[in-house]
This record gives structure tokens, sequence and C-alpha cells, in this order.
């Protein structure tokens, strides 16, 4: 790293380094090696957030919950896939009969495709938020919190219902194909029996969902040629052929609102990139570092209830301690927007349609999206331009349901650290507690009731610690660069605030 001073502004390049990927599925990519900025560390940062572009992103949560009239269908298609796709489902099976569920690649190109798989994870049974489908697919050992196990290795009482274990992942070594026309493969789950060759990824295939649990898959994945991608639900891949019609966004279904689960193809890589240059200088504060960025938002989105309504959206500027990302910025202040899907796929009618942050989605509502099961990467760069020592910290919460995952990388691609923020169970009262939970050790805190943790708290007053992510310490003069991950797991939590600190040592 080099740092010159000249009239106020500071000029900071950074050394190339030889790079490696490490099995992820991304690289952790900076605009440029060279940063220019006022020392005097006053303004606040301006926040990029957006989707890389290039590949195919594709995402499967509709209908959440698998009943009977969803045995054997195509829940979802895509025609003519070419080139990086990343495909993501969870789904439920209460069809009252165990279930095969597959992503299936038919070759219908008129020539030979070659398809490599480079990451897949995916789960059956356990718990229902994907511990061991991420780590597969990072080929990680994510970290849990410090007293999630006891000394003797059972699990803190605090975190009953969670499930979670201390989990080795398995290193999925990338698999190619060649697939004549004519022919199928499934690149997740599936069946041997059928599939071209009786290819299946990795240790995914001739697996069953079974009744009443939870599946949740990732997979990455090049298509050299054209095929259709189907997300299949089945007993006997025989009833369900190629050219059978997908089944499309259900808005509800005797009686039961699935408006708020979708499923949709974004024609993105898959990956939320975030880019920002933070300056702590002589005269900047101790605390969180200030940011702005615009955003666009209908206010009045509420009043626009039939299905499909387009939105008026005006756009905002937001400047305060943190930035906001993973959640529909209609009706919701201060979230970024640009990060968010646009969901392309097909009604009950195979009707086109669209399920994004411009227009209501089938139900007359905005859409429910958090960007679930996306990754997010953050490529952050710290400059103390004052004369003394100064820490910097980053601080990534999601929502205080549910679990995210965050990974921080160096510029080279070297893993620092992996972990998963496992939150426990909260009630609205005692008598909400499900079987298991102490109830004589829930205590009140910020509105809910919430189990006591091993120091004696409630999980809302740990919250602050358990959102650092990654801290370094800089010498007057000097910068330092990270990336972080962020991954919300399932459909848990919707909605990202990251905040920079820095402080005078």
């Amino acid at each position: 790293m080099k740092y010159v001073s000249r009239n106020g502004k500071a000029t900071v390049t950074f050394e190339k380094q030889e790079y490696s990927l490490n099995n992820q599925p991304f690289d952790n990519t900076f605009l440029s090696d060279t940063v220019v900025v006022d020392e005097a560390g006053t303004t606040p940062v301006k926040i990029n957030c957006k989707k890389r572009l290039g590949g195919t992103y594709v995402y499967c949560n509709n209908p959440e919950m698998l009943a009977s009239p969803d045995i054997d269908t195509v829940l979802m298609e895509d025609k003519h896939l070419s080139g990086d796709v990343v495909f993501t489902f969870e789904n439920s099976n209460h069809s009252g009969v165990d279930l095969r569920m597959g992503y299936r690649l038919y070759n219908d190109s008129g020539k030979d495709a070659t398809v490599t798989v480079t990451n897949i994870g995916v789960q059956w049974e356990g718990e229902w938020l994907g511990q061991k489908e991420w780590s597969d697919y990072y080929s990680l050992k994510f970290d849990l919190p410090e007293d999630y196990f006891n000394t003797d290795g059972s699990v803190h009482e605090a975190y009953f219902g969670c499930d979670f274990v201390d989990y080795t992942p398995t290193l999925y070594v990338p698999q190619i194909i060649t697939v004549p026309d004519g022919k199928y493969i499934y690149v997740m789950g599936g069946t041997s029996e059928d599939s071209y060759g009786g290819f299946t990824a990795g240790d995914t295939g001739d697996k069953f969902l079974k009744v009443g649990k939870c599946g949740n898959g990732v997979v990455k994945f090049n298509i050299e040629g054209e095929m259709t991608g189907s997300f299949l639900c089945y007993t006997d891949p025989q009833n369900v052929p190629y050219g059978k019609a997908q089944q499309g966004y259900i808005v509800s279904r005797d009686g039961r609102d699935y408006s708020a689960q979708y499923k949709g193809t974004d024609h993105t890589a898959g990956l939320i990139e975030t880019e920002a240059v933070f300056v702590s200088g002589n005269d900047t504060a101790d605390g969180p570092i200030p940011v702005t960025y615009d955003y666009w938002s209908d206010n009045n989105c509420a009043s626009k209830n039939q299905p499909y309504q387009l939105y008026e959206r005006e756009k905002f500027t937001y400047s305060g301690p943190a930035y906001h990302y993973a959640i529909n910025p209609n009706g919701n202040d201060k979230y970024i927007g640009t990060d968010m899907m646009v969901f392309e796929c097909v009604d009950t009618e195979g009707r086109p349609i669209i399920i994004d942050n411009d227009r209501a989605d089938g139900a007359g509502k905005p859409a429910n999206t958090g960007n679930w099961m996306i990754q997010y990467t953050d490529n952050l760069t710290f400059v103390n331009s004052s004369d003394c020592e100064k820490r910097f910290k980053v601080y990534k919460k999601g929502s205080i349901s549910g679990v995210l995952a965050t990974i921080v990388r160096d510029t080279a691609g070297n893993i620092k650290r992996a972990f998963m923020n496992v939150q426990p169970y909260s009630f609205n009262s005692p008598e909400e507690a499900f079987a298991g939970i102490n109830k004589d050790k829930l205590m009140l805190s910020h509105g809910r009731y919430w189990p006591v943790m091993a120091n004696g708290q409630p999980f809302p007053e740990l919250l602050e610690e358990r959102t650092l992510v990654y801290e370094t310490v800089l010498q007057p003069k000097s910068a330092a660069r990270i990336s972080i991950d962020a991954i919300i797991l399932a459909n848990s939590c919707g909605g990202l605030e990251t905040k920079v600190t820095s402080e005078k040592i």
C-alpha cells in the first residue's frame, strides 16, 4: 500500500496480489487499485450498490408448503439457459407422500451442450435454515456463536429448536458432463435412473424430501450451449416429461394465501456488490462514519392495490449512520432498492408476469421480497488519514429473527472468517413458547420474550456485539481493504444493515 498526501487529498494505491477463488462461487473484485480521498474525513460516504451483470439467477419458494396438487409438477421453467446460472429453492413437504425434487437441464438445442457444476449444497432434512446446505456450497465450516454449545458439547437451552450442529462441510469437486441433444441431467437432486449417464450432482440425487421436512438448495453451474432448466417436484420422473407446462406463480389456492411467496428468474449473476471507501481523519468524530445514497420509492404504494399495478416511484436521498438493503423500498424508507431481484415468471394461466419494485405483486401488495439466499459482497476500503492510530469496525445486522451468514475475505481471496449468527427463537408471550422451551426463563426485551443466554441476558442485549463482523487497527496515513460476504439463510429475515465505525486509540 502506498499513501501519498497532497493539498488535503490522499492518493492510496494498493499492490496487485495473486488471487485465489478458494472454492468460492464469486470473486471479490474492487473497481480500482487506486482511490483518491479527502483527508478531512468529514464528507458522508457515497454508497454504490448494484447487481453484478452477466449470468442468470433462478429462485423458487412458491408454493412454500408443497401440497398434493404440487405432486408431479414443473414448479418453474426457463428456456434458453446459457452461461453461468445460480438456482436456489426452499420448500417444505405437506403433500402426504415423500417427494423427489430436482433441477433438470434438458438439451433441446439441436447440438451438444456442456455443463459444469462448480458449487452445490442441498439439505433434505434437519433444521429449515440450511446450515449444511450453505456450508457445502461455500466449502466452509462456519463458526457458531461461542455460547451455542455447552462445555459438554450439548446445545445451550437458549438455542432450543434451532437444531444447528457442529458441521464439517463436504468439499465439492466440480463435475463436467457433455449432454447430447434430446437428453437431460439433474444439476441438483433428481434421480439417476432417468438422468443421462446416471448423472446427478454431488451427493444430492436419489434422495427424498420426506413428509413434514423442509428442503433447501443452492447450485451454481455453467452451460456451454443452450438448455431448458426445470425445477421438478415428482414421485415418478415419467410424470413430468419435457414439454409439460410449468405451474406458475400461485397467489391463492384452497383458501390459503401464497401471494408473498415468490418464484422467478433475474437476468443477472445472483450477486449484489457494494463498494465504499470509509475515511477517518483528524476531524472525524468517533462512532459511525456517516453514509449517503439515493433510493426510489412510492410512498403511496398502499393505495395501489390491484394485482401487478405499476407504482410511481420518486427519488429520495438517505443520510445516516448505516446503509440498508435486502428489502423492497416501497413503503420502507432508507432501503437502497437497486439490489433487489426482478423476478420474471408466469401466472397459473401461463401469462408472463414480473415481480419487482416497480409494481404490486399478485395480491396487489408491495412484493415481500428480501433477497433471501442471494450473496451480498461488500468491498470496503478503510483510510486513516489522521495523525493517530484508529480502529475501524464493521457491523452487519439482519432482522432480529433468522440467521445471517458472513464470510470475510482479503484482497487475495483468502478466507479470514466464516460465521453464522444463529439467533434463538422469541415469542409474543410465554404462552406461545413451543414445547421444550423453559417458559420460566423467558425475559421481556424489545417487546418480545427471549430465552436467557449463557451470560444471564436476553438475546437483544447482545445484538450489537454479535453483529460485529470485522475490525482492524490502522496506523496514521495508511489504508486497508476487506470484503464481507453476507447471505440471508432460507427465507428467515429480510433487511440488512451495515455500519462502519472508527475511533481513536
